[in-house]
Protein backbone atom coordinates (compact mmCIF):
# COMPACT_ATOMS: atom_id res chain seq x y z
CA UNK A 1 0.00 0.00 0.00
CA UNK A 2 1.46 3.35 -1.05
CA UNK A 3 2.17 5.84 1.72
CA UNK A 4 0.74 9.28 1.06
CA UNK A 5 3.39 12.02 1.10
CA UNK A 6 3.35 14.27 4.13
CA UNK A 7 4.95 17.56 5.09
CA UNK A 8 7.70 17.37 7.76
CA UNK A 9 6.49 17.76 11.33
CA UNK A 10 9.02 20.51 12.16
CA UNK A 11 9.92 23.60 10.11
CA UNK A 12 12.92 23.27 7.81
CA UNK A 13 13.13 27.06 7.46
CA UNK A 14 12.11 29.78 9.89
CA UNK A 15 12.47 33.40 8.78
CA UNK A 16 12.15 36.29 11.22
CA UNK A 17 12.33 39.74 9.66
CA UNK A 18 11.90 43.30 10.87
CA UNK A 19 11.46 45.93 8.16
CA UNK A 20 11.73 49.59 9.14
CA UNK A 21 9.66 51.85 6.88
CA UNK A 22 9.20 54.67 9.39
CA UNK A 23 11.09 57.14 7.18
CA UNK A 24 8.19 57.14 4.71
CA UNK A 25 6.74 55.40 1.71
CA UNK A 26 9.24 56.98 -0.72
CA UNK A 27 12.37 56.01 1.18
CA UNK A 28 14.55 52.92 1.39
CA UNK A 29 13.76 50.55 4.24
CA UNK A 30 16.25 49.10 6.70
CA UNK A 31 15.81 45.46 7.58
CA UNK A 32 17.10 42.85 9.99
CA UNK A 33 16.48 39.20 9.19
CA UNK A 34 17.38 35.88 10.75
CA UNK A 35 16.97 32.68 8.73
CA UNK A 36 17.19 29.38 10.62
CA UNK A 37 17.55 26.29 8.44
CA UNK A 38 17.37 22.63 9.40
CA UNK A 39 17.60 19.30 7.62
CA UNK A 40 18.83 19.13 4.02
CA UNK A 41 18.81 22.91 3.65
CA UNK A 42 21.19 23.26 6.58
CA UNK A 43 23.37 20.41 5.34
CA UNK A 44 23.93 22.24 2.05
CA UNK A 45 25.30 25.26 3.94
CA UNK A 46 27.46 23.46 6.52
CA UNK A 47 30.57 23.52 4.26
CA UNK A 48 30.16 27.29 3.93
CA UNK A 49 30.05 27.68 7.71
CA UNK A 50 33.49 26.14 8.00
CA UNK A 51 35.12 28.51 5.52
CA UNK A 52 37.10 31.53 6.75
CA UNK A 53 35.69 34.99 5.98
CA UNK A 54 36.13 36.00 2.33
CA UNK A 55 34.36 37.97 -0.39
CA UNK A 56 33.24 34.68 -1.98
CA UNK A 57 31.70 33.54 1.30
CA UNK A 58 29.96 36.89 1.71
CA UNK A 59 28.56 36.66 -1.82
CA UNK A 60 27.13 33.22 -1.08
CA UNK A 61 25.48 34.49 2.12
CA UNK A 62 24.17 37.56 0.31
CA UNK A 63 22.66 35.33 -2.35
CA UNK A 64 20.63 33.52 0.28
CA UNK A 65 19.47 36.80 1.86
CA UNK A 66 18.42 38.19 -1.52
CA UNK A 67 16.46 35.00 -2.19
CA UNK A 68 14.54 35.66 1.03
CA UNK A 69 14.30 39.46 1.00
CA UNK A 70 14.47 40.38 -2.67
CA UNK A 71 16.98 42.82 -4.16
CA UNK A 72 18.92 44.34 -1.26
CA UNK A 73 22.15 46.00 -0.22
CA UNK A 74 23.66 43.96 2.60
CA UNK A 75 25.40 45.91 5.35
CA UNK A 76 26.14 43.06 7.77
CA UNK A 77 25.91 39.30 7.44
CA UNK A 78 26.63 36.39 9.78
CA UNK A 79 26.59 32.64 9.31
CA UNK A 80 26.67 30.15 12.17
CA UNK A 81 26.10 26.41 12.32
CA UNK A 82 25.52 23.69 14.86
CA UNK A 83 26.40 20.37 13.22
CA UNK A 84 25.18 18.47 16.26
CA UNK A 85 21.70 19.94 15.95
CA UNK A 86 21.81 20.05 12.16
CA UNK A 87 20.94 23.75 12.17
CA UNK A 88 22.42 26.72 10.29
CA UNK A 89 21.52 30.34 11.08
CA UNK A 90 22.00 33.19 8.65
CA UNK A 91 21.45 36.75 9.87
CA UNK A 92 21.76 40.03 8.01
CA UNK A 93 21.10 43.74 8.16
CA UNK A 94 20.52 45.65 4.97
CA UNK A 95 18.78 48.30 2.95
CA UNK A 96 16.05 47.95 0.34
CA UNK A 97 14.51 50.30 -2.19
CA UNK A 98 10.98 51.14 -1.12
CA UNK A 99 8.48 48.43 -2.02
CA UNK A 100 5.51 50.82 -2.04
CA UNK A 101 3.94 51.15 -5.50
CA UNK A 102 1.45 53.73 -6.71
CA UNK A 103 -2.01 52.92 -8.01
CA UNK A 104 -5.28 54.84 -7.93
CA UNK A 105 -3.59 57.82 -6.18
CA UNK A 106 -2.59 55.64 -3.23
CA UNK A 107 0.59 53.77 -2.44
CA UNK A 108 0.30 50.05 -1.83
CA UNK A 109 2.74 47.58 -0.35
CA UNK A 110 2.72 43.80 -0.87
CA UNK A 111 5.07 42.19 1.68
CA UNK A 112 7.41 39.50 0.41
CA UNK A 113 6.10 36.28 1.99
CA UNK A 114 6.92 32.62 1.26
CA UNK A 115 3.89 32.25 -1.02
CA UNK A 116 3.75 35.74 -2.53
CA UNK A 117 4.98 34.47 -5.89
CA UNK A 118 3.46 31.00 -5.81
CA UNK A 119 2.17 29.88 -9.20
CA UNK A 120 0.38 26.71 -10.21
CA UNK A 121 -0.14 26.68 -13.96
CA UNK A 122 1.03 23.36 -15.43
CA UNK A 123 0.86 23.31 -19.22
CA UNK A 124 -1.61 20.68 -20.36
CA UNK A 125 -2.61 22.33 -23.64
CA UNK A 126 -1.90 19.25 -25.79
CA UNK A 127 -4.17 16.25 -25.59
CA UNK A 128 -1.17 13.93 -25.13
CA UNK A 129 -0.19 15.78 -21.93
CA UNK A 130 -3.54 15.87 -20.20
CA UNK A 131 -3.17 12.56 -18.39
CA UNK A 132 0.29 13.40 -17.02
CA UNK A 133 0.39 14.08 -13.26
CA UNK A 134 2.19 17.13 -11.85
CA UNK A 135 5.38 16.70 -9.85
CA UNK A 136 5.05 18.89 -6.74
CA UNK A 137 8.61 18.68 -5.47
CA UNK A 138 10.01 17.60 -2.13
CA UNK A 139 8.11 17.86 1.17
CA UNK A 140 8.79 21.07 3.08
CA UNK A 141 7.59 23.06 6.05
CA UNK A 142 8.43 26.69 6.69
CA UNK A 143 7.40 29.66 8.77
CA UNK A 144 7.86 33.41 8.40
CA UNK A 145 7.39 36.03 11.08
CA UNK A 146 7.42 39.55 9.70
CA UNK A 147 7.26 42.87 11.52
CA UNK A 148 6.99 46.10 9.53
CA UNK A 149 7.40 49.44 11.30
CA UNK A 150 4.98 51.62 9.35
CA UNK A 151 5.32 55.24 8.18
CA UNK A 152 3.67 57.88 10.38
CA UNK A 153 2.90 55.27 13.03
CA UNK A 154 0.55 53.51 10.63
CA UNK A 155 -1.77 56.53 10.28
CA UNK A 156 -4.52 55.75 7.77
CA UNK A 157 -2.93 52.51 6.56
CA UNK A 158 -5.48 49.83 5.66
CA UNK A 159 -4.93 46.10 5.27
CA UNK A 160 -6.29 43.61 2.73
CA UNK A 161 -5.86 39.85 2.72
CA UNK A 162 -5.00 39.73 6.42
CA UNK A 163 -6.10 36.12 6.81
CA UNK A 164 -5.73 33.12 4.53
CA UNK A 165 -6.14 29.46 5.36
CA UNK A 166 -6.28 26.96 2.54
CA UNK A 167 -4.62 24.18 0.61
CA UNK A 168 -3.26 24.59 -2.92
CA UNK A 169 -1.63 21.70 -4.78
CA UNK A 170 -0.91 19.86 -1.50
CA UNK A 171 0.52 23.04 0.00
CA UNK A 172 -1.25 24.18 3.16
CA UNK A 173 -0.93 27.94 3.63
CA UNK A 174 -1.92 29.66 6.89
CA UNK A 175 -1.51 33.40 7.24
CA UNK A 176 -2.61 35.90 9.87
CA UNK A 177 -1.74 39.60 9.81
CA UNK A 178 -2.74 42.65 11.80
CA UNK A 179 -1.77 46.28 12.32
CA UNK A 180 -0.99 47.04 15.95
CA UNK A 181 0.82 49.97 17.60
CA UNK A 182 2.16 51.31 14.31
CA UNK A 183 3.38 47.92 13.13
CA UNK A 184 2.27 45.30 10.65
CA UNK A 185 2.66 41.90 12.27
CA UNK A 186 2.46 38.85 10.01
CA UNK A 187 2.84 35.12 10.49
CA UNK A 188 2.70 32.80 7.49
CA UNK A 189 3.25 29.05 7.59
CA UNK A 190 3.42 26.61 4.71
CA UNK A 191 3.32 22.83 4.83
CA UNK A 192 4.14 21.17 1.49
CA UNK A 193 3.40 17.47 1.17
CA UNK A 194 5.01 17.18 -2.25
CA UNK A 195 4.66 14.06 -4.35
CA UNK A 196 2.49 13.93 -7.45
CA UNK A 197 -0.86 15.52 -8.20
CA UNK A 198 -3.12 13.36 -10.38
CA UNK A 199 -4.09 14.90 -13.70
CA UNK A 200 -7.76 14.90 -12.75
CA UNK A 201 -7.11 17.32 -9.87
CA UNK A 202 -5.20 19.94 -11.86
CA UNK A 203 -8.18 22.11 -12.81
CA UNK A 204 -9.45 22.36 -9.25
CA UNK A 205 -6.04 23.27 -7.87
CA UNK A 206 -5.63 25.98 -10.49
CA UNK A 207 -8.74 27.62 -9.07
CA UNK A 208 -7.35 27.41 -5.54
CA UNK A 209 -4.06 28.96 -6.71
CA UNK A 210 -6.02 31.84 -8.20
CA UNK A 211 -7.79 32.31 -4.85
CA UNK A 212 -4.43 32.42 -3.04
CA UNK A 213 -3.15 35.05 -5.44
CA UNK A 214 -6.35 37.11 -5.18
CA UNK A 215 -6.14 36.99 -1.40
CA UNK A 216 -2.58 38.35 -1.23
CA UNK A 217 -1.69 40.48 1.76
CA UNK A 218 -1.61 44.15 0.78
CA UNK A 219 -1.33 47.45 2.66
CA UNK A 220 -2.66 50.75 1.32
CA UNK A 221 -1.36 54.11 2.50
CA UNK A 222 -3.68 57.10 2.89
CA UNK A 223 -4.05 59.52 -0.03
CA UNK A 224 -2.33 62.23 2.02
CA UNK A 225 0.67 60.13 3.04
CA UNK A 226 3.81 62.23 3.51
CA UNK A 227 6.13 62.28 0.50
CA UNK A 228 9.87 62.71 0.08
CA UNK A 229 9.65 66.37 -0.96
CA UNK A 230 8.10 67.17 2.40
CA UNK A 231 11.42 66.39 4.08
CA UNK A 232 12.46 70.02 4.48
CA UNK A 233 12.88 70.79 8.17
CA UNK A 234 16.00 69.75 10.12
CA UNK A 235 13.77 67.56 12.29
CA UNK A 236 12.42 65.72 9.24
CA UNK A 237 15.95 65.25 7.90
CA UNK A 238 17.10 63.83 11.23
CA UNK A 239 14.56 61.03 10.85
CA UNK A 240 16.48 59.92 7.77
CA UNK A 241 19.77 59.57 9.66
CA UNK A 242 19.54 55.75 10.02
CA UNK A 243 19.26 55.48 6.24
CA UNK A 244 22.13 57.90 5.66
CA UNK A 245 24.22 55.97 8.18
CA UNK A 246 23.46 52.76 6.27
CA UNK A 247 24.66 54.28 2.99
CA UNK A 248 27.81 55.50 4.76
CA UNK A 249 28.52 52.00 6.07
CA UNK A 250 28.03 50.47 2.62
CA UNK A 251 30.50 52.97 1.16
CA UNK A 252 33.00 52.43 3.96
CA UNK A 253 32.84 48.67 3.40
CA UNK A 254 33.50 49.02 -0.34
CA UNK A 255 34.80 52.51 -1.21
CA UNK A 256 35.73 51.34 -4.73
CA UNK A 257 32.10 50.60 -5.65
CA UNK A 258 30.63 53.26 -7.93
CA UNK A 259 27.20 51.72 -7.39
CA UNK A 260 27.30 52.56 -3.67
CA UNK A 261 27.93 56.24 -4.46
CA UNK A 262 25.25 56.24 -7.17
CA UNK A 263 22.69 54.78 -4.79
CA UNK A 264 23.36 57.41 -2.15
CA UNK A 265 23.39 60.16 -4.77
CA UNK A 266 19.94 59.10 -5.96
CA UNK A 267 18.65 59.18 -2.39
CA UNK A 268 20.13 62.63 -1.71
CA UNK A 269 18.78 64.06 -4.98
CA UNK A 270 15.35 62.71 -4.08
CA UNK A 271 15.25 64.83 -0.92
CA UNK A 272 16.58 67.92 -2.68
CA UNK A 273 20.16 67.84 -1.33
CA UNK A 274 21.61 68.50 -4.77
CA UNK A 275 25.04 69.63 -3.63
CA UNK A 276 25.69 66.44 -1.66
CA UNK A 277 24.22 64.31 -4.46
CA UNK A 278 26.58 65.81 -7.05
CA UNK A 279 29.58 65.12 -4.79
CA UNK A 280 28.63 61.46 -4.78
CA UNK A 281 28.12 61.50 -8.55
CA UNK A 282 31.62 62.98 -8.86
CA UNK A 283 33.04 60.03 -6.92
CA UNK A 284 31.04 57.56 -8.99
CA UNK A 285 32.34 59.05 -12.24
CA UNK A 286 35.91 58.84 -10.94
CA UNK A 287 35.41 55.14 -10.18
CA UNK A 288 33.38 54.25 -13.27
CA UNK A 289 33.73 56.80 -16.11
CA UNK A 290 31.11 55.11 -18.26
CA UNK A 291 28.26 56.52 -20.31
CA UNK A 292 25.54 55.77 -17.76
CA UNK A 293 27.50 57.32 -14.89
CA UNK A 294 28.23 60.48 -16.86
CA UNK A 295 24.60 60.66 -17.92
CA UNK A 296 23.25 60.35 -14.40
CA UNK A 297 25.53 63.16 -13.25
CA UNK A 298 24.42 65.25 -16.23
CA UNK A 299 20.78 64.86 -15.16
CA UNK A 300 21.64 65.83 -11.58
CA UNK A 301 23.61 68.88 -12.72
CA UNK A 302 20.75 70.07 -14.93
CA UNK A 303 18.26 69.68 -12.09
CA UNK A 304 20.60 71.70 -9.87
CA UNK A 305 20.82 74.43 -12.50
CA UNK A 306 24.41 73.95 -13.73
CA UNK A 307 23.60 73.72 -17.44
CA UNK A 308 27.19 74.11 -18.70
CA UNK A 309 28.46 71.21 -16.58
CA UNK A 310 25.41 69.12 -17.47
CA UNK A 311 26.08 69.71 -21.16
CA UNK A 312 29.72 68.63 -20.81
CA UNK A 313 28.72 65.39 -19.10
CA UNK A 314 25.92 64.69 -21.57
CA UNK A 315 28.33 65.10 -24.47
CA UNK A 316 30.84 62.80 -22.80
CA UNK A 317 28.17 60.12 -22.33
CA UNK A 318 27.17 60.44 -25.98
CA UNK A 319 30.78 60.10 -27.09
CA UNK A 320 31.02 56.81 -25.19
CA UNK A 321 27.60 55.44 -26.19
CA UNK A 322 25.86 57.49 -28.90
CA UNK A 323 22.06 57.31 -28.86
CA UNK A 324 19.49 59.39 -30.79
CA UNK A 325 17.63 60.28 -27.58
CA UNK A 326 20.85 61.61 -26.06
CA UNK A 327 21.16 63.97 -29.02
CA UNK A 328 17.75 65.41 -28.17
CA UNK A 329 18.74 66.10 -24.58
CA UNK A 330 22.07 67.63 -25.63
CA UNK A 331 20.30 69.88 -28.13
CA UNK A 332 17.93 71.07 -25.41
CA UNK A 333 20.89 71.89 -23.14
CA UNK A 334 22.57 73.75 -25.98
CA UNK A 335 19.43 75.83 -26.35
CA UNK A 336 19.53 76.64 -22.64
CA UNK A 337 23.07 77.90 -23.23
CA UNK A 338 21.86 80.17 -26.06
CA UNK A 339 23.09 77.82 -28.80
CA UNK A 340 19.78 76.78 -30.34
CA UNK A 341 21.18 76.78 -33.90
CA UNK A 342 23.92 74.33 -32.93
CA UNK A 343 21.33 72.18 -31.19
CA UNK A 344 19.14 72.22 -34.28
CA UNK A 345 22.00 70.89 -36.41
CA UNK A 346 22.46 68.05 -33.92
CA UNK A 347 18.73 67.20 -34.00
CA UNK A 348 18.63 67.20 -37.81
CA UNK A 349 21.45 64.66 -37.87
CA UNK A 350 19.77 62.47 -35.23
CA UNK A 351 16.49 62.49 -37.17
CA UNK A 352 18.22 60.68 -40.04
CA UNK A 353 18.00 57.53 -37.92
CA UNK A 354 15.80 58.35 -34.90
CA UNK A 355 14.61 54.87 -33.92
CA UNK A 356 12.10 55.02 -31.08
CA UNK A 357 13.22 58.55 -30.16
CA UNK A 358 11.45 60.21 -33.10
CA UNK A 359 8.58 61.81 -31.15
CA UNK A 360 10.93 63.35 -28.59
CA UNK A 361 13.36 64.52 -31.25
CA UNK A 362 10.62 66.18 -33.30
CA UNK A 363 9.28 67.94 -30.19
CA UNK A 364 12.76 69.20 -29.29
CA UNK A 365 13.37 70.32 -32.88
CA UNK A 366 10.15 72.34 -32.78
CA UNK A 367 11.20 73.92 -29.50
CA UNK A 368 14.52 74.97 -31.03
CA UNK A 369 12.79 76.38 -34.10
CA UNK A 370 10.58 78.47 -31.81
CA UNK A 371 13.62 79.78 -29.96
CA UNK A 372 15.06 80.79 -33.32
CA UNK A 373 11.91 82.74 -34.17
CA UNK A 374 10.45 80.10 -36.50
CA UNK A 375 7.32 79.23 -34.53
CA UNK A 376 5.13 78.44 -37.52
CA UNK A 377 7.71 75.98 -38.80
CA UNK A 378 7.95 74.34 -35.39
CA UNK A 379 4.18 73.85 -35.20
CA UNK A 380 4.13 72.46 -38.73
CA UNK A 381 6.74 69.84 -37.77
CA UNK A 382 4.64 68.51 -34.89
CA UNK A 383 1.50 68.61 -37.05
CA UNK A 384 3.24 66.58 -39.76
CA UNK A 385 4.20 63.97 -37.19
CA UNK A 386 0.62 63.89 -35.92
CA UNK A 387 -0.61 63.26 -39.46
CA UNK A 388 1.53 60.10 -39.44
CA UNK A 389 0.37 59.16 -35.95
CA UNK A 390 -3.24 60.34 -35.60
CA UNK A 391 -4.51 59.93 -32.07
CA UNK A 392 -1.02 59.49 -30.56
CA UNK A 393 -1.38 60.94 -27.05
CA UNK A 394 2.29 61.91 -26.81
CA UNK A 395 2.24 63.83 -30.08
CA UNK A 396 -1.05 65.51 -29.19
CA UNK A 397 0.44 66.54 -25.86
CA UNK A 398 3.55 67.85 -27.61
CA UNK A 399 1.40 70.10 -29.80
CA UNK A 400 -0.73 71.21 -26.83
CA UNK A 401 2.43 72.07 -24.88
CA UNK A 402 4.07 73.80 -27.84
CA UNK A 403 1.09 76.09 -28.38
CA UNK A 404 0.98 76.95 -24.69
CA UNK A 405 4.65 77.36 -23.92
CA UNK A 406 5.26 79.62 -26.92
CA UNK A 407 1.82 81.31 -26.78
CA UNK A 408 1.42 80.44 -30.46
CA UNK A 409 -1.71 79.53 -32.45
CA UNK A 410 -3.65 79.32 -29.21
CA UNK A 411 -7.09 79.16 -30.84
CA UNK A 412 -6.69 75.40 -31.37
CA UNK A 413 -4.68 74.69 -28.22
CA UNK A 414 -7.51 73.40 -26.03
CA UNK A 415 -8.75 71.08 -28.78
CA UNK A 416 -5.29 69.45 -28.88
CA UNK A 417 -5.09 69.28 -25.10
CA UNK A 418 -8.53 67.73 -24.73
CA UNK A 419 -7.81 65.11 -27.39
CA UNK A 420 -4.52 64.28 -25.65
CA UNK A 421 -6.28 63.79 -22.31
CA UNK A 422 -8.91 61.56 -23.93
CA UNK A 423 -6.15 59.43 -25.50
CA UNK A 424 -3.86 59.22 -22.45
CA UNK A 425 -3.67 56.44 -19.89
CA UNK A 426 -1.67 58.79 -17.60
CA UNK A 427 -3.03 62.34 -17.63
CA UNK A 428 -0.89 64.52 -15.27
CA UNK A 429 1.63 65.59 -17.97
CA UNK A 430 -1.23 66.54 -20.30
CA UNK A 431 -3.10 68.36 -17.55
CA UNK A 432 0.08 70.37 -17.01
CA UNK A 433 0.13 71.28 -20.72
CA UNK A 434 -3.55 72.24 -20.68
CA UNK A 435 -3.01 74.32 -17.54
CA UNK A 436 -0.37 76.30 -19.42
CA UNK A 437 -2.61 76.69 -22.47
CA UNK A 438 -5.45 77.93 -20.26
CA UNK A 439 -3.05 80.34 -18.55
CA UNK A 440 -1.94 81.79 -21.88
CA UNK A 441 -5.59 82.16 -22.88
CA UNK A 442 -6.35 84.08 -19.68
CA UNK A 443 -8.56 81.29 -18.34
CA UNK A 444 -6.96 81.40 -14.89
CA UNK A 445 -9.58 79.44 -12.96
CA UNK A 446 -9.45 76.63 -15.53
CA UNK A 447 -5.64 76.74 -15.49
CA UNK A 448 -5.57 76.44 -11.70
CA UNK A 449 -8.06 73.55 -11.77
CA UNK A 450 -5.89 71.65 -14.26
CA UNK A 451 -2.72 72.27 -12.24
CA UNK A 452 -4.41 71.08 -9.07
CA UNK A 453 -5.76 67.98 -10.81
CA UNK A 454 -2.28 67.11 -12.10
CA UNK A 455 -0.69 67.57 -8.67
CA UNK A 456 -3.42 65.50 -7.00
CA UNK A 457 -2.32 62.56 -9.13
CA UNK A 458 1.40 63.32 -9.41
CA UNK A 459 2.70 65.42 -6.54
CA UNK A 460 6.27 64.87 -7.72
CA UNK A 461 5.55 66.79 -10.96
CA UNK A 462 7.62 69.80 -9.96
CA UNK A 463 7.08 71.70 -13.22
CA UNK A 464 3.36 71.76 -12.46
CA UNK A 465 3.97 73.08 -8.95
CA UNK A 466 5.99 75.91 -10.47
CA UNK A 467 3.28 76.62 -13.03
CA UNK A 468 0.64 76.63 -10.31
CA UNK A 469 2.69 79.24 -8.50
CA UNK A 470 2.79 81.39 -11.63
CA UNK A 471 -0.98 81.02 -12.06
CA UNK A 472 -1.68 81.88 -8.42
CA UNK A 473 0.52 84.96 -8.57
CA UNK A 474 -1.35 86.15 -11.64
CA UNK A 475 -4.59 85.67 -9.68
CA UNK A 476 -3.22 87.74 -6.81
CA UNK A 477 -2.90 84.75 -4.48
CA UNK A 478 0.17 85.07 -2.17
CA UNK A 479 0.38 81.26 -2.06
CA UNK A 480 1.90 81.48 -5.53
CA UNK A 481 5.24 82.63 -4.11
CA UNK A 482 5.36 79.59 -1.82
CA UNK A 483 4.67 77.22 -4.75
CA UNK A 484 7.42 78.79 -6.84
CA UNK A 485 9.92 78.72 -3.96
CA UNK A 486 9.21 75.07 -3.22
CA UNK A 487 9.45 74.08 -6.89
CA UNK A 488 12.82 75.82 -7.25
CA UNK A 489 14.05 74.25 -4.02
CA UNK A 490 13.31 70.84 -5.48
CA UNK A 491 14.60 71.64 -8.95
CA UNK A 492 16.63 74.87 -9.16
CA UNK A 493 17.28 74.40 -12.88
CA UNK A 494 13.65 75.16 -13.68
CA UNK A 495 14.22 78.88 -13.04
CA UNK A 496 16.35 79.34 -16.13
CA UNK A 497 14.10 77.19 -18.31
CA UNK A 498 10.84 78.86 -17.32
CA UNK A 499 12.39 82.30 -17.60
CA UNK A 500 13.14 81.48 -21.23
CA UNK A 501 9.41 80.87 -21.72
CA UNK A 502 8.60 84.25 -20.21
CA UNK A 503 6.90 82.66 -17.21
CA UNK A 504 9.47 83.76 -14.62
CA UNK A 505 11.46 87.00 -14.42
Amino acid sequence: MAIAPQAPAAPMAVIRTSLDQRAGIDFPALFDTVVTLAGPLAAQLQPLVALPPSSERDEAIDGLIVAVMGESQIIERKLAGDPGQGVVTVSARGLQTTAWKWEDRRASFVPRLPNSDFEFAPDRARAAWRAIPVELGAPHRGRMELEVLLPEGGRGVTIEGASFHGSVARRQVDREARIEAGKLIVTEEEAVAGGELPAGEIAGERGKAAALKAGALRLRAPVDAKRRWQVVSPEARRKLKPIEDAYARLIAADPESAENFLNRASFLAGIGDHRAAIKDYDKAVALDPGAETYWRRAVALEVAGDVAAALADARKADEIAPEPWRAGAIARLLAEEGKAAEGLDLIEAALDNPGEAKVGLVATRSDLLARLGRKDEGLEAISALLADRPGDANVLNSRCWYRGVWAHALDDALADCNRAIESSSWTPPVLDSRALANFRLGRLEAALADANAALDQAGAQTQTLLLRGVIRKKMGDPAGDADIAEALRRQPGLKREYASYGLLP
